[in-house]
């Protein structure tokens, strides 16, 4: 793509997949502005995530106050003119004025983290700097993790599932997508400055149903869809009970995304076909 890239982790890698990339241990309290003080812009994926259990502080320490921190350096960097904040789209339930927002009854310590974190980075703005939070929903592609990695777990199982009734469509993310998302942020970046920094969208083209991805993937393994009429109420409930509410949302609850205004500010292109990404991602 043309970009010298600086990684950074918080451990010692014994392998790391891209040889052309310089490697750097960082930790939290780390001197962020001197690891900066060459760079022209930060790319911030780190932060605690598909933690249900984990206490709401882990969430502010990990996701608000780091990236706090970053965007502060960045602020005060003589070099480094952006930063795109990887948020979620779970932060939009915090929107003032969503229906979420509103009528919440369950808080969510992961959206309100990204959520809080987002501030920091839009404030870049009153330093003349680009400041972009991505919200994608949940990101597929080969070596993934998280939900992603669950689902295609649950559909190679070679078992009978309940899903063939479930009809809401949700939007995805394909991981080639997101990569070509913060190229076309970093190569407009110098044209967009600060008028582009907000908050936005991101996702695949199109929704689509949770059976259409199980027998996508089941075909791409060689099975049968295996799929049969379940009571969605029912096991909808149940994971609410269970404090499953993250999984119960990604299974039975619709989800639309508006990737257009992204689009136009940085002239990218989203994925048109999720199924046929999918599809590609796991042969």
């Amino acid at each position: 793509m043309g970009f010298s890239v600086t990684a950074t982790v918080r451990h010692p890698l014994s392998r790391f997949i891209e040889p052309q990339a310089k490697l750097v241990v960082c930790h939290q309290s780390a001197d962020y502005e001197a690891l900066l003080s060459e760079m022209d812009a930060i790319i911030h994926c780190g932060g605690v995530a598909h933690r249900p259990s984990a206490p709401s502080e882990e969430f502010e320490l990990g996701n608000t106050r780091w990236t706090n921190d970053l965007a502060g350096a960045v602020a005060r960097s003589r070099s480094c003119r952006t930063m795109v904040h990887l948020s979620s789209i779970a932060a939009r339930k915090y929107d003032e004025g969503s229906f979420e927002s509103r009528g919440l009854t369950t808080r969510d310590p992961y959206g309100a983290s990204k959520k809080a974190a987002e501030a920091a980075v839009l404030a870049l703005r009153e330093e003349g700097k680009l400041g972009v939070n991505l919200r994608p929903p949940l990101i597929y592609g080969q070596g993934a993790p998280g939900n992603w990695a669950k689902l295609r777990a649950l559909a190679c199982r070679p078992v009978p599932l309940p899903f063939a009734n479930v009809r809401v469509k949700r939007q995805y993310l394909a991981m080639t997508a997101l990569a070509r998302a913060i190229e076309a942020v970093l190569r407009q970046s110098e044209i967009s400055g600060a008028a582009a920094t907000a908050c936005y969208e991101i996702a695949d083209r199109e929704p689509v149903s949770l059976p259409e991805i199980i027998r996508v993937l089941r075909s791409a393994s060689g099975r049968r869809s295996l799929l049969f009429s379940g009571p969605i109420p029912l096991m909808d409930r149940g994971l609410r009970l269970l404090r499953r509410e993250g999984i119960a949302d990604a299974l039975f609850k619709p989800l639309k995304v508006d990737w257009r205004p992204f689009a136009e500010m940085f002239a990218w292109q989203p994925e048109s076909s999720t199924l046929d990404a999918m599809k590609r991602s796991v042969i």
